[in-house]
């Protein structure tokens, strides 16, 4: 019963910290329209797309498993 008291109290601070991160953006959205033109929000957005795609891809370590099939993989031809 112990682990199973921890992983909930592991899950409510993950859930209650991505929450609050997400709750600060929708907070600050008055002042991203107050000092930011609609160009700089959209670099903005394009800026934080990317950096989710490659935090997305870095998480999964595929820089890893390219080096592996480069050494694994043989030339045929």
């Amino acid at each position: 019963m112990r682990g199973i008291g921890r992983v909930l109290e592991n899950s409510f601070l993950y859930t209650f910290s991505s929450l609050l991160v997400k709750a600060i953006g929708f907070l600050l959205l008055p002042v991203y329209t107050l000092f930011l033109t609609p160009e700089d929000y959209g670099t903005t957005n394009l800026v934080n797309s990317f950096n989710s795609v490659a935090t997305f891809i870095l998480a999964f370590s595929l820089y890893v498993a390219v080096i592996r099939f480069y050494v694994d993989y043989k030339d045929d031809r």
